[in-house]
């Protein structure tokens, strides 16, 4: 899995939830740099899955320059709907977090989400077969930590992780980030 690259709102700390953002040259240097990534250690993804949101494609695009993979959208793969705190800084939206919990006004609920993500994973998981490269944002990764319970939170941009699932348990057993 991959979290996109830096994008503008990321730069500005802008709550971004659902909004399309484009990358940054930063951004945009991280997409490169986790490419060779993936080319060093000779990771070969048979399919790349990114979410149906600019940011993520736009990664994925340039992971793929050699890799030629067949690359598909899946917008169930968005990052959470944050209704009235899309578009706000980060410094008005914690506190109300921090007072109401992660369910944004007019947005997707906490739990609904993760619930959709997990579907999301599920369902796809079962319909590709082979290494596939999810390329996603913060919050999918941080439903999946929640849901097999490992305390990971903070999910830099372009970085490559790969997580480790032990065989008939819902437990995440090891998360390795390549820099």
């Amino acid at each position: 899995m991959v979290r996109h690259g830096e994008t503008t709102t990321n730069l500005n700390k802008i709550a971004t939830g659902q909004i399309d953002a484009s990358l940054t040259d930063k951004g945009r240097v991280q997409a490169e740099e986790c490419k060779e990534i993936i080319y060093i250690k000779a990771i070969k993804p048979d399919v790349i899955l990114c979410s149906g949101l600019e940011r993520t494609k736009e990664t994925a695009e340039i992971i793929n320059q050699d890799l030629n993979c067949p690359l598909y959208q899946h917008p169930e793969l968005n990052e959470q709907n944050y209704g009235e705190w899309e578009g706000q800084p980060w410094d008005v939206v914690l506190p109300e977090i921090e007072k109401y919990g992660e369910n944004p006004p007019h947005g997707e609920k906490q739990q609904e989400f993760i619930e959709r993500i997990n579907k999301a994973f599920e369902q796809l998981l079962g319909q590709y077969s082979g290494t596939i490269l999810f390329v996603t944002h913060a919050g999918v990764f941080k439903s999946l930590f929640s849901e097999y319970g490992h305390p990971g939170n903070k999910v830099e941009n372009g970085v490559l992780y790969e997580l480790k699932f032990p065989r008939n348990t819902n437990k995440l057993l090891k998360v390795i980030i390549h820099k």
